[in-house]
């Protein structure tokens, strides 16, 4: 959750994630009791496993991104019994933190989620590690990250930040293809602009049609999915 401003670094050139679905596999496998034990695991792959109040309490130094966190309020991504608020790059961190409440989170993701879903919560976390490399690259200098917008407050701000159109532009792709479509028919569903995950679309896709208002940010984000549909099928 970034948004970039005056930096001219990013105008078209794509970062690939780390490999980090491992993580989610270890937790399922060793199904750690404590949050602490889950940090054991989780530390090696440069995330916090923290709860909402740890990561506002984290960032109090900035009012702005205060202000724009997801309210706690009890909601989770997913499902409502998953545990999970979100995951985001901490910039006084500089770690990914997935912000959850632990024991909810630890029993969905080793017994009531279903596959599909853990592949989106793997793809969120590789989401975040190109804006961990993002900010290396401002040479992890705070000022340099200036959040504005989120989804929860003003999600046309945040979708159209260049980083944030980096990023989505990756999940597009690589959920896509984690749920077994082609590069062919990845490019069909972004030219026929195919935004219904019942017939095989892309949700993301369908929240920048109907949040953004600028046609450049658009076009921006197809370009980029285009040079992601190049990587991601490259191996």
């Amino acid at each position: 959750m970034i948004y970039l401003k005056n930096y001219k670094i990013f105008e078209m050139a794509i970062i690939k994630p780390y490999e980090i679905d491992s993580l989610i596999d270890e937790l399922i496998n060793q199904r750690p009791r404590t949050q602490e034990a889950a940090n054991e695991i989780s530390n090696e792959y440069g995330v916090d496993i923290i709860t909402h109040d740890e990561f506002t309490e984290s960032i109090k130094e900035d009012e702005d991104m205060l202000r724009d966190v997801p309210p706690k309020n009890g909601k989770f991504l997913f499902m409502p019994n998953s545990g999970i608020h979100f995951a985001a790059l901490n910039k006084f961190t500089r770690r990914i933190n997935l912000v959850v409440e632990y024991a909810p989170f630890i029993r969905f993701i080793t017994g009531g989620c279903p596959p599909p879903l853990l592949q989106i919560i793997k793809s969120m976390l590789g989401h975040e590690t190109i804006h961990l490399q993002q900010f290396r690259k401002m040479g992890n200098i705070v000022d340099r990250y200036d959040l504005e917008g989120s989804p929860t407050t003003d999600a046309d701000k945040y979708l159209s930040s260049k980083t944030e159109i980096m990023a989505y532009a990756f999940s597009i792709v690589d959920e896509l293809k984690r749920f077994g479509a082609s590069k062919e028919e990845i490019s069909n569903i972004v030219k026929s602009n195919n935004t219904d995950p019942k017939r095989g679309g892309s949700w993301i896709l369908g929240w920048y049609e109907r949040e953004v208002k600028d046609p450049k940010v658009i076009k921006r984000l197809r370009k980029y999915i285009y040079l992601y549909l190049q990587e991601l099928f490259e191996e």
